[in-house]
């Protein structure tokens, strides 16, 4: 049989459709697809091998023809136009992709099933802005965690990931802001020019999220050197050994631009 390549997405539908017509409950469904982002993916892609495998792990099914594939692959599934898949934007921003398992894993929390199948279904940048991007930018899944949250999380980490003299901020709105569960496309380094229209200033929770997941996940400090971005009423930066300075306009000294993210295609 000619094994058919399929999205995480398509491995969701295919394993929940099968494991309906089988006779399984809503629960054991769910389980299932619970599984799927845990396999080993080469370049984000699963093959049919692999869903057979979780298949015999659950209700038995051994044969999986390719009629079936094509029954369930639905045309809203094939990337629209402003929009990859998982694994395409994977493969173009290489060490600058940030997957799911690297924020569960590093940040010690679980996607629900909506937040990852909404995640695993497309990347909302055309395969040009990526390309464009893969150097000089990061692409990570966002997580509903505030900057305190992040904080408290690494409040173990040596060396430090936040300058541990500080607490202005604590109380802040910004720094208790959660960040959106969706692709985030962040420059590495600070804008020196003007914004373009398809730019923005990055929200002080996503920023912090995307480098301190890039430092753990990566073993690099973004914004180092005495390099600051402004967020909104903070400057957020310097991100030494010390770990992270986060300051209010009237006691930053240093230069500092902004922290600019792309904005979603779609």
């Amino acid at each position: 049989m000619a094994w058919q390549e399929l999205t995480l997405a398509d491995v969701c539908r295919l394993v929940a459709a099968i494991t309906q017509a089988a006779g399984g409950s809503e629960a054991a469904v769910r389980a299932i697809i619970d599984r799927v982002p845990a396999v080993n993916i080469p370049n984000g892609r699963v093959t049919l091998e692999t869903v057979q495998r979780l298949l015999e792990q659950t209700n038995g099914c051994t044969v999986l023809p390719d009629n079936i594939v094509a029954l369930l692959r639905q045309p809203e599934d094939q990337p629209t136009s402003g929009s990859v898949t998982y694994g395409l934007a994977q493969q173009i921003m290489g060490n600058n992709f940030l997957t799911l398992a690297n924020v569960g894993e590093k940040f010690g929390v679980t996607f629900d099933r909506e937040q990852r199948l909404s995640l695993m279904e497309k990347v909302p940048f055309s395969a040009g802005t990526l390309q464009a991007c893969k150097d000089t930018h990061i692409l990570f899944p966002g997580y509903p965690l505030s900057i305190m949250d992040i904080k408290r999380l690494v409040k173990d980490q040596r060396p430090p990931f936040f300058w541990e003299e500080q607490n202005w901020y604590d109380e802040n709105m910004f720094a208790n802001e959660q960040v959106q569960s969706r692709w985030h496309l962040l420059k590495k380094e600070p804008l020196l020019e003007v914004l373009s229209q398809n730019e923005e200033v990055s929200k002080a929770c996503e920023f912090v999220f995307g480098i301190v997941l890039y430092a753990l996940a990566k073993n690099e400090r973004l914004f180092s050197n005495k390099v600051y971005a402004i967020i909104g009423e903070a400057y957020i930066g310097d991100f030494d050994d010390l770990g992270i300075v986060i300051d209010d306009n009237t006691r930053v000294s240093c230069k500092y631009r902004l922290a600019v993210c792309r904005r979603p295609e779609c």
